[in-house]
């Protein structure tokens, strides 16, 4: 896609390629976080589910550019879609990226975000395409894409009331 922080090799099917950003993106979010790492390697979408206190301490060593990458191929979104919902402008998010720069402490928090919100999606919704479409498309409860809606901690929170409610047959 034009204008993505990070390109894809396009010769990789889908499935493989969102497996390998999801598997990028959190070998980065926990490289100083050594708890995490246990029972990444099976990959599944619980396995990308992280504890509070693994967030926090995610969050404290913070979280550099190089994830936005990662990210970004995984949701299928561009720079331009993906800046607004960590909070800076295109060119900043680059420029994280490129230079390998610490992220501010509001769109580190938005990465862990939108990082366990596609986990979730994925073990409720069960194949990728299920979980990324659903997230990007505008949901009637939200008025807006959960992706977007997960750019807030009270978005997220409704975003997450959602896909519970779906995996266990309840109410919004």
């Amino acid at each position: 896609m034009t204008g993505q922080i990070h390109s894809r090799t396009p010769a990789a099917p889908k499935a493989t390629r969102s497996q390998d950003s999801r598997r990028a993106l959190w070998d980065l979010l926990v490289r100083k976080a050594p708890q995490a790492r246990a029972g990444r390697a099976q990959g599944t979408a619980k396995s990308f589910i992280i504890s509070n206190d693994v967030g926090r301490l995610i969050l404290r060593e913070g979280i550099t550019g190089r994830v936005l990458g990662p990210l970004g191929e995984l949701l299928e979104l561009g720079s331009t879609q993906l800046a607004p919902v960590i909070g800076v402008d295109r060119t900043t998010a680059r420029r994280y990226a490129q230079n390998n720069q610490t992220l501010p402490k509001h769109s580190a928090e938005t990465v862990l975000r939108l990082a366990e919100l596609e986990a979730l999606a994925l073990d409720v919704l069960a194949t990728d395409d299920a979980a990324h479409g659903w997230l990007k498309k505008e949901h009637p409860l939200l008025g807006e894409s959960p992706i977007e809606a997960a750019s807030t901690s009270y978005g997220a929170q409704r975003v997450r009331e959602i896909l519970n409610a779906i995996k266990h047959g309840g109410t919004v």
